[in-house]
């Protein structure tokens, strides 16, 4: 017998333990099962791989995509670069150079953890499906289009290298956090930005300016209607608080805005809904999801 798994808290909205089990009905694969690991905290991990020595592997989601990172033995170098994994190949045996246990429990298993991520490549890939014709309709007016990634955890590092990969500049929008890559709800709803965030001066969210977002104010609404695509990273509407959304002013946005939410329960959230009602494409992260599952798979093998 062959176990996966995930891990995350808590786990009640996830579909990928159903998603594995009708993957490995349909191929004929019996001997194998997925199982979703609700872990309180992190450091209850090393007492799962102690307890599951038939585990060969298991993914990541909220919140632990960041705080996996020091239980790995090693890490691929798009997960190291992006700093964060969703995806741990587990690997068993006698020759294994380093070893992690549970203290009380001797060190009997052996195992090797190695990270990767597989968000960022499945985000690109279902960005393009989706989003390619749009964005050619778009860039017809000769403006680069930009973006917005609401919060700055795992998942939006994933979708930031993805599209950096894809050369779409972007802001990161926090709750809290503002820095030189980062601006808050905060100063969306004040309009307190700098001047260098305007037009063709945005580069790779990187400000140049070390006075960033305290020295001129500018429209709000231009911030929000310019940046033509949208992209939810954050919890904020997923099941069961399904009728939360994120503080933003959907009024000013139209047809050639692109709303992405990387939540797939619901199907659709608050966040999809305002942006439907105002004439925005919209897409949900369930094909995001079986895309990286799939990427998982074959890392496990």
């Amino acid at each position: 017998m062959k176990n996966y798994g995930l891990i995350g808290y808590p786990l009640a909205h996830s579909f990928s333990p159903a998603y594995f089990k009708e993957k490995f009905q349909r191929e004929g694969l019996a001997d194998y099962r997925y199982e979703a690991f609700p872990l309180s905290a992190i450091e209850l991990l090393l007492e799962l791989l102690e307890q599951h020595p038939d585990l060969w592997g298991f993914n990541v989601t909220i919140p632990y995509k960041e705080q996996i990172i020091p239980y790995l033995d090693e890490i691929d170098e798009a997960a190291a670069e992006i700093g964060a994994v969703n995806c741990v190949k587990i690997v068993r045996g006698k020759d294994i150079g380093r070893t992690r246990c549970v203290p009380t429990s001797g060190c009997e298993k052996k195992y090797f953890l190695k990270g990767y991520n597989t968000d960022a490549p499945a985000f690109a890939h279902c960005l393009q499906e989706g989003w390619g014709l749009l964005n050619k309709k778009v860039s017809r007016t000769g403006k680069a289009v930009k973006a917005l990634v609401f919060g700055t955890g795992g998942a939006a590092k994933a979708v930031a290298y993805a599209l950096r990969q894809l050369h779409i500049d972007f802001y990161f929008v926090s709750r809290h956090n503002r820095d030189e890559q980062t601006i808050t709800y905060h100063d969306l709803e004040h309009a307190l930005l700098n001047k260098n965030l305007q037009g063709d001066n945005l580069q790779n969210n990187n400000f140049k300016n070390d006075n960033a977002l305290n020295d001129s104010i500018i429209n709000r609404k231009n911030l929000l209607k310019d940046c033509k695509l949208w992209i939810n990273t954050t919890p904020v509407g997923m099941y069961p608080h399904v009728e939360e959304s994120l503080p933003l002013d959907f009024s000013v946005i139209g047809s050639e805005h692109y709303l992405f939410d990387l939540i797939y329960n619901p199907e659709e959230t608050v966040f999809l809904r305002q942006g439907r009602s105002h004439g925005a494409h919209t897409q949900n992260g369930l094909a995001m999801l079986h895309e990286q599952a799939e990427l998982s798979w074959n890392l496990f093998q």
